[in-house]
């Protein structure tokens, strides 16, 4: 998270990336953590204008958190929706 409110993205998606990893080996597979680096991911990709890529990975943050059946109303559901359509509005603005 410090890299990226620093703008270094690529030490951010690595860190992100060695996170992934770690997740793979001590998580469930639809632990919702792994939804909530996702999303990471993703805001990292639409803060370096990638927006494409920012919607694949808000994609998959929106899979992992259905099948680890959060509701509408939580926190990160709610957070990846906002970031769903901002990103959207962004892409049909280019």
């Amino acid at each position: 998270v410090i890299y990226w409110k620093l703008k270094q993205y690529d030490l951010a998606l690595s860190y992100y990336e060695k996170q992934l990893s770690i997740q793979l080996k001590t998580l469930p597979a639809n632990h919702f953590e792994f939804g909530v680096t996702f999303l990471n991911i993703g805001e990292i990709y639409k803060a370096r204008n990638e927006f494409e890529l920012a919607l694949s990975f808000y994609s998959k943050a929106n899979e992992i958190f259905q099948k680890a059946s959060l509701l509408p109303t939580h926190e990160a559901v709610i957070e990846l929706q906002q970031h769903i359509q901002t990103t959207i509005e962004k892409i049909s603005h280019e």
